[in-house]
């Protein structure tokens, strides 16, 4: 959070399987509130399509746990928030598989101002409080290192 509020950056997420935990952490540091924007839990299928607008297409051919559906969940977040960055999580935090995909199987997903969009599966053990935590880490992680190399870009070009 401190690397965003230095760098001026405004974040925003979208969570399914982690409901939250990342915003929740986001929200705990003091100050948050001049960068972090808010986020929307999109547990549902039709909440991913109806508040984020991820194509209701593209979660009937490719199911609501799929690096297209995390990408237009973070976009979405961006576009709602209007923030510089946002990130998305959606996953299957457990007990068990669902609709064929393994307990553990999570996609994060980051998207920035200037259209950037990218997204990684990641395979989490340890049931689902574990899988849940291991997954909103990761994307803390990720967004840390985002805007590192984004300030970083930004003082070579200057």
């Amino acid at each position: 959070m401190a690397l965003a509020i230095a760098s001026g950056k405004t974040l925003a997420g979208a969570e399914s399987c982690t409901g939250g935990l990342v915003a929740e952490t986001l929200s705990g540091v003091p100050g948050a509130s001049e960068a972090f924007l808010g986020c929307v839990v999109a547990y549902s299928k039709n909440a991913k399509t109806r508040l984020l607008g991820v194509d209701a297409g593209t979660i009937s051919i490719e199911g609501a746990v799929s690096s297209r559906c995390a990408e237009g969940m973070a976009t979405g977040a961006r576009e709602a928030f209007g923030s510089d960055v946002s990130y998305a999580i959606t996953g299957v935090a457990g007990p068990g598989p669902a609709e064929g995909i393994e307990e553990g199987t999570v996609w994060l997903a980051f998207s920035d101002v200037s259209g950037n969009v990218f997204s990684a599966m990641e395979k989490f053990d340890g049931g689902r409080r574990l899988v849940r935590e291991q997954a909103a880490a990761r994307a803390l992680a990720t967004m840390a290192s985002l805007l590192r190399a984004n300030a970083t870009a930004g003082k070579s070009s200057s």
